[in-house]
């Protein structure tokens, strides 16, 4: 049903005749229209209200959540550095974890705190205590399952290296015994590897391995036995021993620890290693008789190669399973033709380089020099008699018929026969001659190359002279011949061993060496050597 309102109520009463009296609607008009007003007024102040008050609930749930937010954006970056340390503290505590889950407990509370202490917002600060500290609690506790694990693995590893060990000693030893007793301290039920030295420990080695292993501890321990077994079987092998191993394979040693399988597969390896052997040896023999053969014609035709040197690998090769051969033999003898020829050559290209040059010291106007001493014409002629075994006739009687004449002169004048003789008394007697001559003689010998040569004449000249003149001033006469040969033997032995200091460390008696064409002479301390045949 429609309302009426008061307005039109009260004109209808009017009209009715019920209220006589004035018009009042104007009045309660206006008085309705400002309850109306406060009534909207309440309404909007109501609203306004409503919104701010919304409005600060909304402000203050992102602020929380601002605050949310950079708790977690400060906690990643802590977060990345955690996880960093705590890989890097795993590597380097792999071998003890348990000091490495202390390093990480201790690292991973600074950095915490660190970061926490450094937040100036409290609200944040607040929201990171929480994140950080139930992020590192679960870090914990996979870090303490690594510790775990790492501890097992380690003890696993070294257990590893235990029963390596044991391998590298089984196949070293040729003992059986020796391996048993590896085997037996494997298996003991006493305490032989508690290193503590604790008379309570009770545990023995393969306790840790059931411990380490769990159900597969015997399984281990078990492989481990079999593996000391084999590797005590490899090594004779390994070393040759082969019919040593087949001999205990042969026995019922190995039968805790080998299966009859096992055992035919290592003796038909030591078979094979046997005939391996055998076939290797041959063709080495085979291969070094053939070395033999062809080095025995390359230093024959470089005249490097005797009979001795024949004789000897003619043995070798008998000594090899070969047969000694006449080729052989033929290449010593043509290494000795070669050789004599080679060494004549040589000898006889020196003798004219040293004569030719010794020569030209006597020539005057090419010809021998009139004024030349005796002593000179005498030391030459009788290097040319030295070399006369390296020098063709012709090239003898060359040298000697230059030096007929000019030799005969100076003989003369001295008053001497063309035999070298005095007539009369002695005349040109000089006791250095010899000397002189000697030293002249062993430079050329023992020193190869004119320098060195020329050098080894004038240090010895010097120190004879000087010993000569300091001598005579001392007896106040000349020296006589056989003063003059000691001081001779005296510069020659001083030079000998100026130039091989080697020889003070040879004993009184000589010592056996090998001269530069391979022979054998007893080289004394005073330099000289004997040929020893």
């Amino acid at each position: 049903m429609a309302k009426v309102n008061p307005y039109v109520q009260d004109r209808l009463a009017s009209s009715l005749g019920i209220m006589p009296g004035m018009d009042t609607s104007g009045a309660e008009l206006a008085q309705s229209l400002g309850k109306s007003v406060d009534q909207v007024q309440n309404q909007a102040l109501n609203i306004y209200v409503a919104k701010k008050q919304e409005a600060a609930k909304n402000k203050a749930k992102l602020e929380d959540i601002n605050h949310t937010l950079s708790a977690y954006e400060k906690s990643m970056a802590v977060e990345s550095n955690l996880w960093g340390m705590i890989d890097k503290t795993k590597e380097e505590y792999i071998n003890d974890p348990e000091s490495g889950m202390e390093v990480i407990r201790l690292s991973g509370q600074a950095t915490i705190r660190q970061a926490i202490e450094s937040e100036n917002n409290p609200a944040v600060k607040e929201k990171m205590v929480g994140v950080l500290t139930n992020s590192f609690r679960g870090k914990m506790n996979e870090v303490n399952s690594w510790k775990l694990a790492q501890d097992t693995a380690n003890a696993s590893n070294k257990i590893q290296n235990t029963f390596n060990q044991m391998y590298t000693v089984a196949a070293s030893s040729s003992d059986w015994n020796r391996v048993q007793e590896l085997i037996n301290a494997v298996d003991s039920s006493e305490n032989n590897w508690d290193r503590e030295g604790s008379e309570d420990s009770k545990e023995v080695f393969k306790d840790y391995v059931n411990f380490t292993y769990g159900k597969k501890g015997l399984e281990e321990l078990d492989k481990a036995k079999r593996g000391m077994a084999a590797a005590y079987i490899l090594g004779m092998i390994d070393r040759g021993e082969c019919e040593q191993a087949k001999a205990v394979l042969d026995t019922n040693k190995l039968d805790a620890y080998m299966d009859p399988e096992t055992k035919h597969k290592f003796r038909n390896m030591a078979d094979g290693v046997i005939k391996a052997k055998e076939k290797q040896e041959r063709m080495d023999n085979m291969f070094q008789i053939f070395d033999i053969k062809q080095n025995a014609v390359i230093k024959a035709s470089t005249g490097d190669y005797t009979i001795k040197d024949a004789v000897a690998d003619n043995e070798k090769i008998k000594a090899l399973g070969g047969t000694p051969t006449t080729s052989i033999t033929n290449a010593g003898v043509k290494g000795e033709k070669v050789h004599t020829v080679q060494e004549y050559k040589e000898k006889n290209r020196r003798s004219l380089e040293t004569l030719n040059k010794e020569f030209e010291g006597l020539l005057k106007k090419g010809k021998v020099d009139p004024e030349a001493e005796l002593k000179d014409i005498l030391a030459f002629q009788n290097k040319v008699e030295s070399c006369k075994n390296y020098l063709t006739p012709q090239q003898y009687q060359s040298y000697m018929s230059k030096l007929s004449e000019p030799r005969i002169k100076r003989l003369k004048k001295m008053r001497k026969n063309i035999f070298g003789m005095p007539q009369g008394e002695i005349a040109g007697n000089d006791p250095t001659h010899k000397s002189y001559l000697a030293i002249y003689n062993f430079a050329h010998k023992a020193y190869a190359g004119k320098d060195n040569q020329q050098h080894a004449i004038t240090n010895m000249l010097l120190d004879f002279s000087k010993y000569a003149e300091q001598l005579e001033h001392k007896q106040g006469k000349p020296i006589t011949q056989q003063q003059a040969n000691n001081l001779c033997n005296k510069v020659i032995s001083d030079q000998r061993r100026r130039t091989n200091p080697y020889l003070n460390n040879i004993p009184k008696e000589g010592r056996v060496m090998m001269d530069k064409y391979g022979h054998k002479v007893r080289v004394y301390a005073d330099g000289r050597h004997e040929p020893i045949k």
